[in-house]
């Protein structure tokens, strides 16, 4: 009968042990809570329309529109979620907060500007432009979700 290696065992259990701990306090962040009687709420306007992701327009040879095609990804950013002030203009001291939400190449949905690429949570909304022949042609849109 073959006698376990219990020296090795035990470095192993005893490395476990250590590399749990320090991961523990790696990750591990102070739970700050939230009173929802005294955060302000209904303060901030929502100041205008949300962004439109902006397609990559696929054509055929004789450059007809074949379909859209959006790339989105998910991922974590900072975002002013919580109001900067109360109603009467009192500072809160909210900072942005950690989220996950949606970026890709996004445009202002009123004059069309480039916005570059975006984060935002809520995400932006899609737009599909073809331009369908009384009904008779289609156009697809495809939408590629990256994570990450």
């Amino acid at each position: 009968m073959n006698k376990p290696n219990s020296p090795l065992l035990i470095a192993i259990f005893i490395f476990t042990l250590i590399s749990s701990a320090f991961t523990q306090t790696a990750f591990s962040q102070p739970t700050q809570l939230l009173d929802p009687l005294t955060t302000p709420k209904f303060v901030n306007q929502l100041a205008q329309l949300p962004p439109v992701y902006v397609p990559t327009n696929v054509t055929d040879g004789s450059g007809k529109l074949i379909r859209q095609e959006y790339i989105v990804k998910v991922s974590e950013f900072t975002q002013q979620i919580l109001p900067t002030a109360t109603a009467s203009g009192a500072p809160t001291g909210f900072g942005p907060t950690k989220v996950w939400g949606y970026e890709g190449e996004a445009k202002n949905a009123l004059t069309g500007e480039n916005l570059g690429v975006l984060g935002s949570t809520p995400g932006s909304t899609f737009e599909q432009n073809c331009s369908a022949d009384e009904g008779k042609s289609m156009c697809y849109c495809f939408k590629r979700w990256l994570i990450g």
